[in-house]
């Protein structure tokens, strides 16, 4: 297992080289920690859709993935993951971070896009 964390870490730093290479435009940043199945514990998969803003780094990823390890499958455990999410309220005049599941700040983000609330949601 120490050495697959290894191996992700290297995947993730040629992961932001082929960045720089390939620039894209997105106002998060975005780190992606790629585990083989046979070394884990098996986690349950769900089909979730992807914020809009989150989308491009997805994708962007997945491209960058798929063309390093053509054979091989990738799949990603959103329930697995946390985010840093920047909370501007209207009412206070400082951001607040807040460290949330990935699927907590999908949901935080369907909040961003409502009329009604003012305040900003930046990941």
């Amino acid at each position: 297992m120490i050495t697959e964390l290894q191996t992700a870490k290297d995947v993730q730093t040629e992961y932001l080289e082929y960045r720089e290479k390939n620039p894209k435009q997105s106002t998060s940043e975005f780190q992606c920690q790629v585990l083989t199945m046979a070394n884990w514990p098996s986690y349950k998969i769900m089909k979730v859709n992807v914020p809009l803003q989150l989308e491009s780094d997805f994708s962007h990823f997945k491209t960058f993935y798929e063309q390093k390890y053509q054979k091989r499958q990738l799949s990603i455990c959103f329930s697995l993951g946390q985010a840093t999410v920047q909370l501007k309220l209207s009412s206070k005049p400082k951001p607040h971070e807040l460290v949330v599941s990935t699927l907590c700040m999908f949901i935080l983000l369907l909040f961003n896009d409502s009329k009604v609330q003012s305040e900003g949601i930046t990941v």
